[in-house]
């Protein structure tokens, strides 16, 4: 039996389902819901707060970065969380 890989391992048609719950990217989802959220951690707008962010990322600065609770909020989220042909652990950056 052969093996089913469920996701595209191509970088566009892999960008494009690598997505939140919705199903849908940043800027579709500024446009849909019609908020203007910014990541705290990332400073890049995530208008569904579903953006992924690696919990030992070097994007975590001052109280957030001592914080557990703060380090693991992002970390299940998503969005953006199996970047292809990418060493880094997510493509939020590590």
């Amino acid at each position: 039996m052969p093996i089913l890989y469920a996701f595209s391992s191509e970088g566009a048609e892999r960008k494009a389902q690598d997505v939140g719950y919705d199903g849908l990217n940043n800027a579709q989802e500024a446009a849909k819901f019609g908020t203007a959220f910014v990541n705290p951690i990332t400073n890049i707008q995530d208008p569904a707060s579903d953006d992924f962010v690696y919990h030992l990322s070097n994007k975590f600065q001052g109280a957030m970065a001592s914080s557990l609770v703060e380090r693991y909020r992002y970390f299940r989220n998503p969005d953006g969380n199996s970047e292809s042909n990418s060493l880094d652990v997510s493509s939020a950056g590590a």
